[in-house]
């Protein structure tokens, strides 16, 4: 009986672990028709995932629990110190 409690405990950690969504992106400082560099330490504050901070490479990951990949992301607060942040796209 307690090896297949264990067993359960496993799956259920197990299957948790795998149902979490990663999102890689990156941010780079838009200067305009001059080439864009990576800028770190810009903080990312999403709904669903923890804040992360990107490196120096301007590179992040986003980890989200419950979303699914595909689905819309909110932003609650992107923030650099001295820089305003946009989605050029946008």
């Amino acid at each position: 009986m307690k090896c297949f409690l264990s067993f359960l405990a496993f799956l259920i950690v197990y299957f948790s672990a795998i149902a979490e969504t990663l999102e890689y992106g990156f941010v780079k400082e838009y200067r305009g028709k001059e080439a864009k560099t990576p800028l770190a330490g810009v903080e990312l504050m999403i709904k669903g995932a923890p804040s992360t901070i990107s490196d120096t490479k301007g590179s992040f990951i986003l980890k989200f629990a419950t979303l699914a990949a595909g689905e819309k992301v909110n932003y609650t607060e992107i923030y650099k110190e001295g820089f305003v942040i946009f989605n050029k796209q946008a």
